[in-house]
């Protein structure tokens, strides 16, 4: 099934693998549960206009061992403090697993371009940032 929206397929089946075509999605992203790979060959870009608010990502990670692979994220400047990727547990209690993020582009992001809260582990690979108005990277483990 296509979707035109990759809200559509957030939580999706454990185990899925997520092959997003290229095109501008104008959307919060949130992603769950287990072992996923979301990926673009293409050039799919999350573009934040107009959209967020508060202490929230346009890309949401609270899934265990994630891959979120290959996309542009840009313009999170609707709200305050919106982030680039945010991902992770809410308390050192609750550990999300391994997350990969890699061959991304994240910018003109209001706050940070990553945060990582209570991760039992992180891998960022071959990825850019910039124009981020905060810190660029804040981990809390």
């Amino acid at each position: 099934m296509a979707y035109h929206k990759l809200r559509y397929n957030d939580n999706g089946q454990h185990g899925d693998a997520l092959i997003v075509h290229s095109g501008t999605y104008n959307e919060i992203v949130n992603i769950a549960g287990t072992n996923k790979t979301i990926s673009t060959t293409e050039g799919a870009i999350i573009d934040g206009s107009g959209k967020g608010s508060g202490y929230q990502g346009l890309v949401n990670i609270t899934g265990t061992n994630i891959i979120f692979d290959g996309f542009e994220i840009k313009n999170g400047t609707s709200g305050s403090h919106i982030r680039g990727i945010s991902a992770g547990g809410t308390s050192a209690s609750w550990h999300t697993g391994m997350i990969t993020i890699r061959n991304c582009t994240i910018h003109n992001i209001q706050a940070e371009a990553f945060v990582f809260n209570y991760q039992d582990g992180v891998l960022i690979k071959d990825c850019t940032w910039y124009d981020c108005t905060y810190q660029q990277l804040q981990l809390c483990i």
